[in-house]
């Protein structure tokens, strides 16, 4: 944030999210030698290469925290030894981001823009962009610098903003951003998550704000029912046609392809809560619910699907499941979801729940919901039907809270971002005997850096906000 020399950002677009691990979003294509040229089609690309890590296995923390996985030799993950994670990374994306809008805005650059698609198109998609890494960020620590942000050496020490004032600001821009696109007109050339399909942007900014709104179920259900009724009536996503997902690439591989297969390293495999939990009434052979065949493999030792424990070492993992091979060893064919129909339909079920629409009831929009997830995954129809026909009696969001668990399988962070909305008994998961934490973790825990480099700003977050580790719960959640 401190640097607001975009091309050095560029240059050095090896982003970090944990304190630990480092995580790279790649470079941007945008040529070193050339930074007096700005091409903003490359910019955009670069920036969009964060959907691709989001679903990267070095960056399995909420995968871990909900207990889709499990960690394989080394249990420290699973024990929530790391604290802090860094965010210069989600900056970085936002800066060039920033400067995505400034070249399709200065009258210096916004002709030459404009050969990248509609200047109007290509600011709704970089605001839209802008807004979701910002709302993952804010979810994922709580507080953080937003209004300060980006601004360079004009700004060293960014105060940190509420999450409320965050989330309005938020919508107020994804509304101003939906406004601008033009279908009519050309998309941007450089948008590698939806390859400039402006309708398509149009049901990512509506299906944000109502993953957005559904957060606000709790704290400010106001203006939560609110923004639900504007997405739903601007429109969602209405089928598994229109899920939104990254096309893994040759150039933009599959990172779990990466990890299990280029690197050949084994970290995580199925965990046991989550295995047990779609057994279920069925046995490890043939499990109640037909998605663990599609999410996982059955272990290599005994020919079953068994999960390993969790928040323990397991070493032996050939006698345990890895995550299906259609996954793990495909690298081009396999997509990371960002927005999905049953994610939709799961919040329909739950803004039904909450009496925000009337347009069905909570049940049947679960039962849409299950069916959705099923096809998306390739379950036949009559698979589909006898498991939502055997299912136990409707349970309000417990039901609900349990179908997007499992739903969510792998997709990034929203699967523990939404657990964390619906709390510890709402969804069969434990909490290991050894963790150093309370509970399950809440948010993660500011970049130790900020504490010397920012502190009076990080001291009044604190105080405002509540101890800066992973238990403390973020607004919405309180």
């Amino acid at each position: 944030m401190k640097n607001n020399n975009i091309y050095a950002l560029v240059l050095c677009f090896f982003l970090v999210l944990s304190s630990c691990e480092k995580i790279d979003f790649d470079d941007t294509n945008v040529d070193p030698n050339s930074p007096s040229s700005p091409i903003a089609s490359s910019l955009l690309a670069g920036a969009q290469r964060g959907f691709r890590t989001f679903n990267r296995p070095a960056n399995a923390r909420p995968f871990l925290y909900v207990q889709y996985l499990s960690n394989a030799q080394y249990e420290d993950a699973s024990l929530y030894v790391t604290q802090r994670f860094d965010f210069d990374g989600f900056y970085r994306l936002t800066t060039i981001l920033n400067r995505v809008i400034d070249l399709n805005t200065n009258t210096e650059t916004k002709l030459s823009a404009s050969s990248y698609g509609s200047n109007a198109n290509q600011i709704a998609v970089a605001r839209l962009t802008k807004a979701y890494y910002f709302n993952l960020m804010t979810d994922i620590w709580g507080m953080i610098p937003y209004f300060d942000a980006n601004k360079g050496l004009d700004n060293q020490f960014n105060k940190f903003d509420t999450q409320e004032a965050i989330y309005n600001d938020l919508f107020k821009e994804i509304e101003e951003a939906l406004a601008m696109i033009n279908t009519t007109e050309d998309g941007p050339t450089g948008d590698i998550l939806l390859d400039g399909d402006m309708n398509k942007w149009k049901m990512f900014g509506n299906t944000l704000m109502l993953n957005m709104a559904l957060r606000l179920s709790k704290k400010a259900p106001v203006t939560g029912e609110k923004y639900y009724n504007i997405a739903i009536n601007n429109g969602v996503l209405n089928s598994n046609a229109d899920n939104i997902y990254f096309q893994f690439t040759s150039q933009y591989s599959n990172p779990w392809f990466d990890v299990f297969v280029t690197d050949n390293r084994e970290d995580e495999i199925l965990s046991k809560p989550f295995v047990d939990a779609l057994i279920g009434s069925g046995s490890n052979m043939a499990p109640e619910d037909p998605r663990l065949a599609k999410f996982g493999e059955k272990s290599q030792n005994n020919g079953v699907y068994a999960g390993a424990e969790y928040g323990k070492s397991n070493p032996e993992v050939k006698d345990f499941s890895f995550i299906s091979s259609d996954i793990l060893y495909q690298q081009t064919s396999t997509k990371g979801y960002v927005f999905t129909y049953a994610q939709v339909l799961l919040n329909k079920a739950e803004a039904a729940q909450l009496n925000w629409t009337t347009e069905k009831t909570a049940e049947d929009f679960t039962k849409d919901g299950i069916a959705a997830s099923m096809d998306q995954w390739g379950i036949a129809s009559t698979e589909i039907d006898t498991y939502v026909n055997a299912r136990p009696a409707f349970d309000g969001l417990n039901s609900i809270a349990y179908q997007k668990w499992v739903a969510l399988f792998l997709q990034g962070y929203e699967c523990w971002i939404d657990w964390r909305k619906h709390g510890v008994n709402q969804v069969p998961l434990i909490k290991p005997t050894a963790a150093i934490t309370a509970g399950i973790p809440n948010r993660q825990a500011y970049p130790l850096r900020t504490l010397s480099t920012n502190k009076e700003n990080y001291d009044k977050a604190v105080a405002e906000q509540g101890e800066d580790n992973l238990d403390t719960k973020v607004w919405w959640a309180k």
